[in-house]
């Protein structure tokens, strides 16, 4: 539905927020956010502008049409280049000179039910321990279900060299996500999946 702004002038607010623009036939650039996708403008000449969809207006900016999540976001960075960054080993503190890559384990799939208990267990069970032993048997032979998502990715670090014998035997959980949390993106990726496990890969 559109929304006539009635005027070409934003308010501050809008301003600070106005990552795109549309042009008025008149030649006006007006400012706009995403949250005025679809609506129209009247530019001060008095003539309609429309603003295009959001898709639009990230395509004209040199955006993805549809914005990329954090791990989607982290794949482009490394394709592109920009990943891994920093001149400083986030480990030793000494000066980044080789390249490490992380296996960042965000989620696992996990079964529910196995449905593999026969009645001569069961009936066992609910004699054994009454009520509890039917709830156990009725969680174990319920069908099963594959349930939550495998999501996974491997994360290149800048790192001193003298740290890499390290490192590859580092296990503990704390420390690897404080290091990786020294590059910003892969501390969004871990604030998004508190969970996470990461494992140190001997390969480059």
């Amino acid at each position: 539905m559109n929304e006539s702004l009635g005027s070409s002038w934003s308010t501050a607010s809008e301003v600070r927020t106005a990552n795109y623009s549309v042009t008025c036939e008149c030649g006006v650039l007006h400012p706009v956010s995403a949250t005025q996708a679809g609506s129209t403008l009247t530019c001060r000449c008095g003539r309609p502008v429309d603003v295009p969809p959001l898709s639009s207006l990230r395509k004209s900016a040199g955006e993805s049409p549809v914005p990329l999540n954090t791990i989607e976001r982290i794949r482009a960075m490394i394709r592109s280049g920009e990943l891994p960054s920093g001149d400083v080993c986030p480990y030793s503190g000494r000066r980044a000179d080789d390249t490490m890559l992380f296996h960042i384990q965000c989620e696992r799939t996990w079964v529910r039910g196995s449905g593999e208990w026969g009645t001569g267990k069961i009936v066992f069970y609910v004699r054994l321990l009454g009520l509890i032993g039917a709830l156990i048997a009725s969680l174990k032979s319920g069908p099963r279900e594959e349930l939550g998502r495998d999501i996974s990715l491997e994360v290149p670090v800048r790192i001193s060299a003298d740290a890499r014998p390290k490192l590859i035997k580092m296990r503990r959980q704390k420390t690897l996500k404080a290091l990786l949390c020294e590059t910003p993106i892969y501390s969004q990726l871990l604030q998004e999946f508190p969970g996470a496990t990461i494992m140190p890969l001997r390969i480059a």
